[in-house]
């Protein structure tokens, strides 16, 4: 796996990151809940320019509970684990990018990839 240097990375490298584990057979399903822990407690919907990426959270959430009772090694599962996480990468950093959310809160969703994916 490999560290992302920053959030347009992470996004491009989320399928390799999160591939190599799940080929391996190793469970995602708590990394997969931690990171949307860790993103929402950075994006706050009373905001109204965190909405871009809090609304992915909700679905990512149920989509991590979903796969505590599914199949691990399903490719549809795989794949849209890695989409949810390239989706709110890329979105933190156009947010970042555009100055709508602190450099904080871009720097926390890297972080938070690296530690879990990278």
């Amino acid at each position: 796996m490999t560290i992302a240097a920053n959030l347009v990375e992470a996004a491009n490298l989320s399928y390799l990151n999160i591939y190599t584990p799940w080929q391996l057979g190793v469970p995602l399903i708590t990394k997969l809940l931690t990171f949307s822990s860790n993103v929402a407690a950075q994006f706050s919907d009373t905001r109204p320019n965190d909405r871009p990426v809090g609304n992915w959270i909700i679905p990512f959430q149920a989509f991590a509970v979903f796969m505590q009772t599914a199949p691990i090694r399903v490719p549809t599962n795989l794949n849209t684990a890695v989409q949810f996480v390239y989706r709110i990468c890329y979105a933190t950093n156009q947010l970042n990018v555009q100055g709508l959310i602190s450099g904080a809160q871009a720097t926390a969703v890297l972080t938070s990839y690296n530690a879990l994916f990278g």
